[in-house]
């Protein structure tokens, strides 16, 4: 946190260390998923190291979410207030952390167009009625997931004055460095999964959105590459959605899994929102693609540390991850981390971007795939490996989630990496 020139005690605070991460969860093998000196990012030393060299009022790790939107990730402190402002309203209104996302350059206050910025409702009312007048925001490659980038904002008070080119060239230094570091605790977590199998789809773009012409919104070749036929039926549903009227506002959400060429499906959380002005005068319908067991596995509570309540829903995935082949209950789950089952299972889907019982079932359809595609097991014995109750119903199952029976799919698999091999 920076330690200088704080605009006031409305925005940032100090708050305990969390006992949902002192905890030491374990995770799948027995390890501890308590945060270590290798495997935690030291986002909040290198924020506090920024005030140093660009003396400023607040520095903020914002990012993109599998869940559709934006959310604050660090630093730990942000006052519960400020944060709670920017989560219900102000991500709506965020044009900054978009554009800066998409176009992947640093932007100074808002950019090119000055007075649309400051005559804009992120500033006036966000900014400006917390003391802030100018911000730096630069580009943070995927601080949590694969495919999901974010941007580090910078902000400063009307009396610290503009920002110099030498203090925006040392933001955008930093916001490197912040996404290298990330990507290297991603691999040190990861280091005893290996490389992640061929079968896995992992686009370098994993979120997309349409907007009511059916205009893509984020990144202009992103849908270029992935499969034709699976971006006609984003397009399709992306219509159906935007068709349905939302009166409230409120954004019309499910999972949803659609299928490519070959017939496998795709997973993405599908968000309606009636009204998204950081990206679209209109209504914006998005497709979050979902993480896979690799980018699960490697989460820490600590990613999260601006958000308690993401710290805390966080906390429970050690335990998931551990236990889904014995099917844990929704209270068992939601009592490892200190929280009633309700309001677990209705956060954890609302931010996370999945439901507690769809995250359990992906691990057990991994645990399947990674079994199908490496060896001859007959289906019986996978059931059980996997945690389902018989093999009819791992069956119905895989191919509800896949798209293709378990044989189908071994077979399409091998295929691949026979001509892959050629």
């Amino acid at each position: 946190m920076p330690t200088k020139a704080r605009p006031s005690r409305s925005i940032t605070s100090k708050t305990p260390a969390r006992a949902s991460e002192s905890a030491g969860h374990k995770s799948r093998g027995g390890k501890s998923d308590s945060p270590t000196y290798a495997d935690a990012p030291p986002y909040k030393s290198l924020l506090q190291n920024l005030d140093r060299v660009v003396p400023h009022a607040l520095a903020l790790v914002i990012d993109t979410m599998p869940g559709a939107g934006l959310r604050i990730l660090q630093p730990p402190g942000v006052h519960s207030a400020f944060f709670r402002s920017y989560d219900a309203k102000f991500q709506l209104e965020d044009k900054l952390t978009w554009a800066t996302v998409i176009g992947g350059k640093t932007l100074v206050d808002g950019g090119t167009d000055a007075p649309a910025f400051r005559s804009s409702t992120y500033f006036r009312d966000f900014m400006r009625a917390n003391g802030l007048e100018r911000v730096v925001t630069a580009p943070v490659a995927d601080p949590v997931f694969a495919g999901y980038p974010g941007a580090l904002h910078v902000y400063r008070t009307d009396g610290q004055g503009a920002f110099t080119n030498a203090q925006v060239a040392a933001v955008t230094a930093l916001a490197r460095r912040l996404g290298d570091t990330a990507a290297n605790v991603r691999s040190r977590r990861g280091r005893d999964l290996g490389q992640p199998p061929r079968w896995l789809h992992r686009p370098p773009v994993r979120q997309f959105a349409f907007d009511s012409r059916m205009n893509s919104l984020l990144w202009p070749d992103s849908l270029g590459t992935l499969d034709e036929r699976l971006v006609g039926f984003m397009r399709e549903e992306a219509a159906r959605r935007i068709k349905i009227e939302n009166d409230a506002g409120d954004a019309e959400t499910q999972t949803v899994g659609l299928p490519d060429s070959a017939g496998e499906l795709w997973r993405f959380r599908c968000v309606k929102y009636a009204s998204y002005p950081a990206l679209s005068n209109g209504p914006v319908v998005f497709f979050c693609m979902q993480p896979n067991f690799l980018d699960w596995e490697v989460v820490r509570a600590s990613d999260f540390d601006a958000d308690p309540e993401m710290v805390q829903l966080a906390s429970a995935l050690p335990y998931m991850r551990q236990h889904f082949a014995r099917h844990p209950r929704l209270d068992a789950i939601s009592k490892s981390v200190g929280i009633s089952a309700f309001h677990f299972h209705r956060r954890f889907t609302r931010l996370m971007g999945i439901t507690p019982k769809y995250f359990l079932l992906e691990c057990q359809i991994y645990e399947s795939r990674r079994y199908l595609a490496e060896g001859n097991i007959d289906l019986p014995q996978l059931s059980r490996e996997c945690g389902f109750a018989h093999q009819s119903h791992f069956t119905s199952r895989f191919k509800q989630i896949i798209g293709m029976t378990p044989t189908r799919w071994r077979r399409y698999v091998r295929q691949a990496d026979l001509a892959a091999s050629k």
